[in-house]
């Protein structure tokens, strides 16, 4: 059933600005980190998940914002893909609370299997009550003639950060999950992420920051590596309706760098 998921991403793209900017300009928001610290996070997954052949990509987000993404054999994550990803992550996981309230613990345990085509469809596999399972899922941008096998796994004492392995192949990805946190619990990096995230009141930073007098707000994408930066949303544009009307902005501008009119939600034409 596809429903729920353009359900949830109509429904990301309506109340998201932050998140509809990403996906209009092709690009992927980062989690504001130290260096230190996503160096050692990125090194992990680098370690842990070398050995296994079918892996394709390791990826650790957090409040639709990426942390690390660690990529195998040449691959490229395009940031149409890493939204779907997203998206079928918010669904995934709101299908797992749903369904974990109206099921005895013994059925937390379930498993699934599916050898056919991308057509196919496949139902969660949930291993455990902290929401952790896999699912199917197409990158059109990857691979538009199939699917990879997406396990996911919230973190138990922080559920908006989650760890993300996709893989050409089924299999269980609960060992290598757990290797990769113990690893990360060990380094420390673990719960300094946890403890600093917990006492934000936003994962955004504030245009003052950048220290430009008089500035309301910006984007900034770094067009080499597809990665997009921009302060959180604060006066004048606190309201949905002040955020939809500067994204509407933004469209403009960009319409007009690229001749293009904007109008209606949709192009309209070259300008004259």
């Amino acid at each position: 059933d596809t429903t729920k998921f353009i359900d949830n991403l109509a429904n990301l793209m309506e109340n998201n600005v932050t998140l509809l900017s990403d996906v209009f300009l092709e690009s992927i928001s980062c989690l504001r980190l130290k260096s230190s610290i996503r160096s050692t996070i990125t090194s992990i997954l680098q370690s842990e998940c070398k050995s296994d052949p079918n892996l394709v990509f390791a990826l650790m987000i957090c409040n639709h914002k990426l942390i690390s993404l660690v990529k195998f054999k040449g691959h490229e994550l395009s940031p149409n893909d890493f939204h779907l990803i997203l998206n079928q992550i918010a669904t995934t996981k709101s299908t797992i609370t749903k369904s974990s309230k109206s099921t005895s613990a013994k059925n937390h345990l379930s498993s699934s299997s599916s050898s056919s085509s991308s057509s196919s469809t496949s139902k969660v596999i949930t291993y455990s009550t902290s929401g952790a399972g896999t699912f199917p899922i197409c990158l059109p941008k990857f691979n538009d003639t199939g699917y990879l096998h997406a396990y996911i796994s919230p973190n138990n004492n922080y559920s908006e950060m989650t760890l993300l392995l996709l893989s050409t192949q089924p299999g269980n990805m609960v060992g290598l999950q757990n290797k990769i946190e113990k690893n990360l619990r060990s380094s420390g990096v673990l719960n300094t992420m946890i403890s600093s995230f917990k006492k934000l009141s936003s994962f955004n930073y504030e245009v003052e920051e950048v220290g430009v007098k008089g500035l309301l707000h910006f984007i900034y994408k770094d067009k080499l590596n597809g990665q997009l930066t921009a302060p959180g949303l604060v006066s004048p544009y606190r309201t949905l309706k002040e955020q939809q009307r500067l994204f509407k902005l933004y469209q403009n501008v960009k319409g007009r760098m690229e001749g293009t009119k904007i109008g209606g939600g949709g192009k309209e034409g070259k300008e004259k």
